[in-house]
């Protein structure tokens, strides 16, 4: 079909039972995997309904990591459900960086069956998404400040623009689309792999300004080489030897801006080998917070500019616009081909984790095994001319 990434999400359960499940998942194609997990205790994930939730992830990030893949760790954030735990989150990835690519951190939309909840417990469990600056400023200590060291997503467009200059010749372009500012907000992490600590970017890098110097220079539109030299002076000045960890100097900067630019250009069958391949003593980790609108703070503006759409039998709709303006309904409706008793009697009853239950991790498992599709490398050709018809 011509995906030139292919990710999960998934709440970690068959990742858990069978590492041969992650190993045939990335023979199938999956680059990469987006872990459900709303905090480091039992009590934070209580809610998701698994009795061992804390073992699960454990021994799925395990699997997926020996499949030769990496985790996003995705969680959902709720005002005095979990909120107080998001220190303890970032932590946790920052001491499995060998294993965990980023956090995306999402605050609740009250959408589907939580459309329904009342206008007082809506205000109260609500969490403005700058809300995540502030608290994790409270609940760590590697210096994060709320003003300087987060910045809007849609400000990752201008590396992809500076990824579409340097290779003007290139089949396919930057895969990053443009979002509205609002969408959300994110903070790059420098992780010592060997410390095992991490401090915020903009500390001895001023990201802000190099990000105002790659503007002008995109839009000066010289060639690729010349780019690059100015691309590379403006790497020199937003630099502040004196205040980088030690160890870190500026061949290791070069090193993790062009580990940063493969993820950010998402171009080539090879993409994920590169994006995930640097394995030196510093990384970057990615904190995110993404906005998702619900039925009681749509925004139209935001719908137009999208990131996350929903392929459906009419087209494209976007993620907010499908969950929270009330499509799910419709397109389901309209698309169905047998209600939920129908298809349990023709296919069975997949197991069901609720009320506490365990997920049995000594057993194998029953029943027949899970048939993967294989998604082929080479991109299915998308023809640039109109069909002929056939008479």
């Amino acid at each position: 079909m011509g995906f030139h990434r292919l990710h999960v999400a998934t709440n970690g359960v068959r990742f858990a039972e069978s590492r041969e499940f992650a190993f045939e998942a990335k023979e199938a194609g999956l680059h990469a995997v987006y872990l459900q997990c709303d905090g480091v205790s039992e009590a934070k994930n209580k809610h998701r309904g698994l009795g061992n939730y804390m073992e699960v992830r454990g021994k799925a990030l395990d699997n997926i990591a020996a499949a030769g893949m990496r985790t996003t760790l995705q969680a959902t954030v709720v005002n005095e459900l979990n909120n107080n735990g998001l220190g303890d989150l970032v932590r946790f990835a920052i001491q499995n960086i060998d294993k965990i690519h980023g956090v995306v951190l999402q605050p609740v939309m009250f959408a589907g069956r939580d459309e329904r909840i009342s206008a007082e417990e809506r205000y109260a469990r609500r969490y403005p998404v700058t809300e995540l600056a502030f608290d994790l400023h409270e609940q760590t200590s590697i210096g994060w400040q709320p003003m300087r060291d987060w910045f809007p997503l849609s400000a990752l467009g201008i590396f992809a623009h500076l990824s579409d200059v340097l290779n003007p010749d290139a089949e396919l372009g930057s895969l990053f689309q443009e979002m509205h500012p609002n969408r959300g907000i994110f903070s790059p992490l420098l992780v010592d792999t060997r410390e095992k600590e991490a401090v915020p970017i903009p500390v001895f890098f001023n990201l802000e300004q190099f990000m105002r110097d790659i503007v002008e220079i995109t839009d000066s539109a010289r060639g690729p080489a010349v780019t690059k030299a100015l691309v590379s002076l403006s790497i020199l000045r937003n630099f502040d030897q004196q205040k980088a960890p030690s160890g870190f100097g500026l061949g290791e900067l070069r090193r993790v801006l062009e580990d940063c630019f493969y993820r950010i250009a998402g171009r080539g069958d090879d993409w994920s080998r590169k994006a995930y391949s640097h394995q030196g003593r510093w990384r970057v980790m990615i904190l995110n917070g993404v906005w998702f609108q619900d039925a009681f703070n749509y925004d139209f503006s935001g719908i137009c500019n999208s990131t996350t759409p929903v392929a459906t039998q009419q087209g494209e709709i976007s993620f907010c616009a499908y969950y929270g303006g009330g499509w799910r309904k419709v397109i389901e409706y309209q698309n169905r081909s047998a209600t939920l008793a129908e298809w349990h009697r023709s296919q069975g009853r997949h197991e069901i984790y609720a009320n506490g239950k365990k997920v049995e991790l000594s057993r194998p498992i029953a029943g027949a095994e899970t048939q993967l599709v294989r998604i082929e490398v080479d991109p299915v050709p998308v023809p640039t001319g109109a069909s002929e018809r056939s008479d």
